[in-house]
Order: C-alpha cells, then structure tokens, then sequence
C-alpha cells in the first residue's frame, strides 16, 4: 500500500464548442498552463462521465494522475490527482461491476513503480497499492471474481478485490533460437477465465529493428499457452485487444507492412478455441483502413448492435496541415464499415480511448493541440450514434425566412437569403464543431453556391448578421 493525495481543484476550463440540442454531442477542453492529456473516459452508473488522465499544471507533483468527473452535459464537478509528490502518469481506467472504477498509473523517475487504485463511482478511493518496480503498467481489467488484472512491460499481475497480490508471471515471446523483446499493451481476460495480451514484438537475436504485433493467450494462473506474431517486412503493432462473444478476440493496431503507404489502421478477429480448420490464436479475418499517410486504432470496442468501436488517429483524412486527428470507426461483425468521423483542428489531436455511452452514443477522450489554452490539454467528446457532434445552436424566431437551403444534401450545397441590405455572411462548420469555411456577399438578396471542394460529411452554416440561423448539410460524391 501506499500514500496518495486527493484534492479537489479549480480547473481552468476552455469550451470549444457547446452542446447541441439535435444530435445531443458536446465537446470539452480541460486543462491549464502546462501539458494536460487524457487516456480514458466511461460514463458512470448515474448518466455522468469519469475521465483519466495526467497532468502537469493542477498537481503537486511534476506530473500527476488527474481523474475528472463530469455531469452528462460535459461541464465539470470536480477534479482530483493521486500519486506522490514526483512524476505520476495516468494509464488506464476501467468500470467495475458495482459502479465504480479501477486506474492504472506509473511513478516515473527517480522512482519507477506501479500505482493501482480502486474507486468508488465518485472518485473516493477504496484501497491503493504502489509496486515499487522497475516496471510500467499499460492496462488494467476488472476479472470475473471482482479482483483485477494489470498488464505492465514485463509482468502479468493478478490482484484480488482487496488490492492483494495473487500471483504475478512474467510473459515472453519466442524461444532460445529465436528471442523477442516484447511490451505488452493490452490485456483482457477471456471466456474459460484465463487472459489475452496484444503488443509489439522485436526480434533480439538476430537483431532487427523491425517490430511485429503479437498474442499470448495464459491460463488462469497466467501461464502461457500459447503465442503468435502478425507482421511483414515493417513495423506492426497491437494496441488494444478484447474478448468476443463468440469466445474469440479482436485486436486493433497499426501495420505498416500492409499499408497503403504509411501506417495504416489494422484490425484482426481470431478464435480463441482450436476448431479442426483454425489453430489457436489463428485469424478469421483482417482488415486494413486509412489512406496514403499515417493511420492507426488505439481502442476497440464491442457496441450493443453486435459490431465494433474502434477509436483512433488519421494524417490521411484531416483538413489542411498533415498532423493527426480523432478518428472514429463503426464497424459491424465482419469488420464491414458502417461509417467513420475525424475530429480535429490545425494541430495534433489524439484520441487514445473510446466508449459506448447509454444513449447508443459514444464517448472519447485524448488531447489536442487545436483546442488547448496553452500547450497539450485533456479533450473529451460526446457524440451520438452516427458520431455527430454538431455546434451550438442559439435560439431563433420560429418566423424568421430570410435563409433557406435550396440544396441541403448534394455535390453542392446551394443557399438563398435575403432581406440583408448590409450583405450576408455565414461561418460554416463540420460535425466536430470546427470552423472551416465562410461565405460572404455584398448583395442584399442572392443565391450562394458552396462545397465544391471540401470533404463529403455533414456541416453547419451559421448565418451572421444578427439573425444566428443554423442549417445543417450534406455533402456526397
């Protein structure tokens, strides 16, 4: 066990953009004058949100774990950091069964250790333990028996419900012909009770500097009972993985042996069963999704209609500067796209976690550089089931005809006004509430033809002039 601080805090709050009545999306920035990020995010038992991440402006340590917990309008109700007073990160928040919430961080130098803590559903904290290790956590699950299980470099850790140590394995990939340096970046447990761990792999001896995605698949005690590796002539790697309930897995990554230029999102379902035409820990299927520069998935997810979540980053499909954006992918059983969504403005914005939320919508949670006060900051979105987001919307007469869409949905979106004797101007946005274009003319009346050459997608033109009527279009190829 070991010593942590909480400690309500006054958080210096940006909002990007506000909620929508429409599509029920909002987004929020969090943070202050240093580098504020975000790695998980779950909506709690009561309709609110609890988000983790790190920070290094609110704390009193160099970097601390922050753990945020926002009402279901994304405004926030308190703040609090754990740790000592060094260099605490957080890594990786979980729901547990009886509505509260397991985290992960890591003490960073001097002192290098594992921090774990169990929470109740408003943040107060059950029991804590610190593992004095050279070591790094990257993952933590509740088990089916209410205890835990953490994934770090090097070891596999199962606690009980109390925060006591079970039993702790180290894990590798290889053997004495053929070594591999191997970190492990997701665990979940699986259908006989036993656990499933993707990552990367790196071929020791002889030496390469090429990385590979492998599974080790343990049993209850987390022996090993099996491995496999997934690559080709480049780096690939394994980010996230989860149980099926088909009693299989599917992992999401990146590959860039496979890819279309850059790294690419990739995705692979296997059996966790040996069936006579599959061996254990063979795949059924693998998909590839992104575009001539970088893609990858960080969080897969099952969602109540039987498909998938992936959240991720995109270069590919970003306006203007070639720096990364939120990318959300909905995906149905066979990996078949149902629809995707970038979030993002002219800095990086990462998304690290993704979760359906009650309402069929979703809730991510990384950082952005677009968005931030000062440097790095904590981003949370919610969006509704077709990933819309949208902008604020203020109220207007219920008379008011002066703007009307002639062509809502198209190649082009065509706009009539009039009655506007000092001009009309319109700002237009994309469904994450980025401002990507405006429209001016000088006549008072007049048709406005717009959308030639941005991205197919939903938008939202926002009339200026006093009037603040919103529209909402659609452009397709």
């Amino acid at each position: 066990m070991g010593r942590y601080s909480s400690a309500k805090l006054t958080v210096f709050l940006v909002i990007v953009f506000g909620v929508l009545s429409l599509h029920a999306g909002w987004g929020f920035v969090y943070g202050g004058g240093g580098d504020d990020w975000g790695v998980s995010g779950y909506q709690t038992f009561e309709g609110n949100y609890v988000i983790l991440g790190t920070t290094t402006f609110f704390g009193p340590g160099s970097t601390d774990v922050w753990l945020l917990r926002l009402d279901s309008t994304g405004k926030l109700i308190d703040s609090r950091t754990y740790g000592y007073y060094l260099a605490d990160l957080g890594v990786c928040l979980q729901p547990t069964k009886d509505g509260g919430f397991i985290l992960t961080g890591n003490l960073s130098a001097p002192t290098q250790g594992i921090l774990t803590f169990r929470l109740d559903a408003y943040g107060d904290s059950l029991w804590a333990r610190v593992d004095l290790t050279r070591d790094f956590a990257y993952s933590v699950k509740e088990t089916s028996d209410l205890g835990l299980i953490v994934l770090s470099r090097h070891k596999l850790t199962k606690v009980n419900k109390y925060g006591d140590t079970l039993w702790s394995n180290s894990y590798s990939v290889g053997d004495e012909d053929n070594r591999y340096s191997c970190t492990g970046f997701s665990v979940a447990e699986t259908h006989d009770r036993g656990y499933i761990i993707t990552g990367s792999s790196r071929q020791t001896y002889p030496y390469t500097e090429l990385n590979d995605l492998f599974l080790l698949r343990t049993d209850s005690l987390g022996d090993t009972l099996w491995t496999r590796r997934f690559g080709g002539n480049h780096i690939d790697d394994g980010y996230c993985v989860q149980s099926t309930a088909d009693s299989g897995f599917i992992v999401t990554g990146r590959t860039i042996s496979f890819g279309n230029g850059g790294s690419n999102l990739w995705l692979l379902k296997g059996y966790e069963i040996e069936y006579e035409e599959y061996k254990r820990g063979d795949t059924l299927w693998t998909r590839v999704y992104g575009g001539d520069n970088n893609d990858a998935g960080t969080w897969i997810e099952g969602t109540s209609d039987g498909g998938y979540i992936i959240g991720g980053w995109t270069e590919s499909f970003n306006e203007g500067e070639k720096n990364r954006d939120f990318w959300l992918l909905k995906i149905d059983e066979q990996g078949d796209t149902s629809w995707t969504a970038t979030y993002g403005g002219d800095g990086e914005d990462f998304c690290a976690c993704v979760s359906q939320t009650a309402d069929g919508g979703y809730l991510l949670t990384g950082y952005t550089y677009s968005f931030g006060a000062v440097d790095k900051d904590l981003w949370v979105l919610k969006v509704d089931s077709l990933g819309r987001v949208g902008v604020a919307e203020d109220p207007i007469a219920e008379d008011r005809t002066d703007c009307l869409l002639i062509t809502s949905i198209g190649q082009k979106i065509v706009l009539s006004y009039e009655n506007h004797p000092r001009g009309f101007h319109a700002d237009i946005f994309d469904s994450s509430g980025r401002k990507v274009d405006e429209v001016h003319s000088d006549s008072p009346s007049g048709v406005i033809h717009w959308g030639q050459h941005h991205s197919p997608g939903v938008y939202f033109i926002k009339a200026g002039n006093g009037d603040r009527t919103v529209c909402k279009a659609v452009l397709i190829r």
